[in-house]
């Protein structure tokens, strides 16, 4: 890898992925590309030439994704279902075609999983074997493969219900040469359009695979570019088709996965509309954190792969070349990378209420919550996807946890190739305000409830904590009260955490109400937790100092 990419590409991370792409759209091999680089043959994996040996190849692909923390089991591979010589094949299958795919579908399984070189229940190679040889003795264990790309276009099978039957008679030979091998493997199948399409119904239907598949795999490319006065794709008309195909998969017993997902390119009568980068510019970024919040509430989906793209005959470029030498992330790359942390492991269903967008769209504002297993840690991310207009946003439903971070992420223009990042705060109401194209993101940490008073409490009992005025500017006073005589502890925190102060530290006596004065000059406007603390117990009151 170039080392201006890999300075901004090492520490990105990932979760789900999916391989080898579009490569299978152009009869990839993946037997040729394992081993020794020097003796894997040529290939055109892009379909733009000329062929070169992958110097890239599997084994390349699984360290890479080990190296950036994704898991074996959570890769989806995709498999060329194309043999050459079968008879009634299109340009571009006859293009995708390599020999005998149930073969080498079959082939790969046990390079990628077999457990024990002594058995070769294939025949011929000992591909267990040969992995070990590379320098992979450990199998990857990888669960989820998915049957084909998007065989159902129109350079391929079509969508009608003979289409899919053609398809299923194909790759029927394929997963029971695959089952034989490895009767735990999953296998997904790829879907379209509207869950009542021809090729859906006919597919989860189907004699030929019914106890066969494990799920199917859509794939979704929105783009909410305003087209004479409508948004022909949006991510509101797939939130408005989505819930349709999952609950047919689920009367099959169907897991979805989304297989492919990325911000489409606007394009009208054929040309694309404005700067063909607009995919990975700000735009893109925010219409994929729309996306994402939108499947995030979709409670069947088990997986998605979130691409950015990298594709060198297409338009989308997830790094940007700046000079020689010199690469940046794309805003949506670089969205991933900034908000992976706050993608909690459960997503928690939430009700988000908004006005339309001033392009017509249901919708402005969208949000979703993140919880992490143990319940710590709670994020709130909300996208506001107007091009035009601000909006306010309430926060409910968090009681008992409190905010440690709190940051609006926003680009100087739908083409931006930098995103702002800056500190939020909520006005004196609780309200924030995002601005058109945004993005507001919240960081939660289960407040610790002590023996004597909630975190939001003023007072209890012989415990007092409160400042007048509040808001505030330019002075406040802040008037404390202890339960217990001994050391007390007033200090400031900005909303990250971070203490700004210590206001008091010394000897304070039970019952006697102490005061302070608090400058706004020193702080700056925003909004800051002052906390109070004795004889190991605390209190915490939020301050806001107003322009």
């Amino acid at each position: 890898m170039l080392p201006g990419i890999q300075s901004v590409f090492s520490d990105f991370p990932f979760s789900t992925l999916r391989y080898p792409a579009n490569a299978i759209s152009f009869g990839f091999n993946w037997k040729w590309s394992v081993g020794p680089s020097a003796k894997r043959p040529p290939q055109d994996i892009v379909g733009i030439g000329p062929a070169q040996a992958m110097k890239y190849g599997f084994d390349e692909f699984m360290a890479m994704t080990q190296a950036h923390g994704a898991v074996p089991k959570d890769i989806q591979i995709m498999v060329t279902i194309y043999s050459k010589g079968t008879t009634g094949l299109t340009q571009l299958q006859n293009t995708a075609a390599i020999d005998d795919a149930a073969q080498s579908a079959a082939d790969w399984l046990e390079y990628a999983n077999g457990k024990d070189s002594s058995v070769n229940l294939g025949g011929g190679v000992n591909w267990a074997a040969e992995r070990m040889k590379n320098g992979h003795p450990a199998p990857y264990g990888i669960e989820i493969w998915n049957l084909g790309n998007e065989p159902w276009g129109p350079g391929e099978f079509g969508n009608d219900t003979a289409a899919a039957d053609k398809y299923a008679a194909m790759v029927r030979p394929i997963i029971d040469s695959m089952l034989t091998r490895d009767p735990s493997v999953k296998i997904t199948i790829p879907a379209t359009g509207p869950a009542t399409s021809q090729w859906n119904t006919t597919l989860m239907n189907h004699p030929l695979l019914k106890g066969k598949i494990y799920g199917i795999s859509p794939h979704f490319f929105p783009d909410e570019t305003v087209v004479n006065g409508a948004i022909p794709l949006g991510v509101a008309k797939v939130a408005s088709a989505l819930p349709a195909m999952i609950d047919s998969a689920v009367t099959k017993g169907l897991k979805v996965i989304v297989g492919d997902y990325a911000h489409g390119i606007p394009i009208a009568n054929g040309v694309p509309i404005g700067d063909p980068d607009l995919a990975m510019q700000w735009q893109g970024a925010n219409l994929s954190m729309d996306f994402l919040l939108m499947i995030s509430q979709q409670q069947t989906i088990e997986r998605a792969n979130f691409w950015a793209y990298g594709l060198p005959s297409g338009t989308w470029h997830p790094i940007r070349l700046n000079s020689p030498g010199n690469y940046t992330l794309m805003p949506v790359a670089a969205l991933y990378k900034k908000l992976f942390p706050l993608f909690l492991d459960r997503s928690v269903s939430v009700t988000t209420v908004s006005p339309k967008g001033s392009d017509g769209n249901s919708y402005a504002v969208r949000a979703g919550a993140f919880l992490s297993a143990d319940s710590a840690s709670l994020t709130v991310i909300a996208v506001n996807r107007d091009k035009n207009d601000p909006h306010l946003m309430s926060v409910n439903g968090v009681q008992g946890y409190s905010p440690i971070e709190i940051r609006m992420l926003s680009g100087d223009a739908l083409i931006a190739d930098v995103i702002r990042d800056e500190p939020a705060a909520a006005d004196a109401s609780g309200n924030f305000s995002l601005p058109p194209m945004s993005i507001l993101a919240i960081r939660y940490s289960k407040a610790v409830v002590s023996s004597i008073a909630k975190e939001e409490s003023l007072t209890y009992g012989d415990w007092q904590l409160e400042n007048y005025p509040n808001p505030f500017n330019p002075v406040t006073t802040v008037q404390f009260r202890v339960q217990k005589s001994g050391r007390a502890v007033l200090s400031l925190y900005s909303t990250l955490g971070q203490q700004i102060a210590e206001l008091y530290d010394g000897h304070a006596e039970a019952g006697t109400t102490m005061k302070y004065s608090l400058n706004a000059a020193g702080i700056g406007t925003g909004v800051y937790f002052l906390r109070l603390r004795s004889n190991g117990e605390s209190i915490t009151r939020r301050i806001v100092v107003l322009k």
